[in-house]
């Protein structure tokens, strides 16, 4: 009982001094991938997850997955986060042919494509939140404006997106 509350001490110390340094020349701690996890997400067996401190903020991963700096992977997915505005990735523009079938699928709504966005409020602050996936890949993430934080990942299944969704509604602030 001692060594987790020295851990969950020490996970308190390294959110705390994320966000006391000066100008962006200052690097994020480490994080802290031990501690267990201390969050609940409704309908989700957290037990086993890991805790991860980052620059003001903490949030919870499985137990296998691999964490440095300011991204971390598990089975088919990866994970990257970071305060300020979310990056952009920029995508390139591919012009090909597309059989009539394909142009049915478009028409009808059976494409491979499918984009959800909504709002949810995680860690006490409303999020905007995505879960998209085009043909064979899966893209999630999600943004606060206050503080502005921010975690995007890539997933290969679908049941590794919907891991990465929890993981997002795992973040929690400090207290002000």
């Amino acid at each position: 009982m001692i060594c987790n509350a020295s851990r969950i001490t020490a996970l308190a110390a390294l959110v705390a001094a994320g966000g006391c340094g000066h100008g962006g020349a200052t690097r994020a701690p480490a994080p802290v991938a031990d501690a267990p996890c201390t969050a609940y997400v409704a309908s989700r067996d957290l037990s086993g997850w890991k805790a991860v401190a980052a620059d003001g903020f903490t949030f919870c991963v499985p137990p296998e997955w691999r964490v440095s700096r300011n991204s971390g992977s598990g089975q088919n997915a990866t994970l990257t986060w970071g305060t300020g505005e979310q990056p952009h990735t920029v995508v390139r523009e591919e012009v090909r042919t597309v059989s009539p079938s394909e142009i049915a699928a478009l028409v009808s709504g059976t494409a491979q494509t499918d984009y959800r966005r909504f709002t949810e409020n995680i860690g006490g602050r409303d999020a905007s939140v995505w879960r998209n996936r085009s043909r064979d890949a899966y893209f999630t993430g999600a943004q606060w404006t206050t503080p502005r934080v921010w975690l995007v990942g890539t997933e290969q299944t679908a049941d590794a997106a919907e891991i990465e969704i929890t993981i997002i509604r795992t973040v929690r602030f400090p207290s002000t």
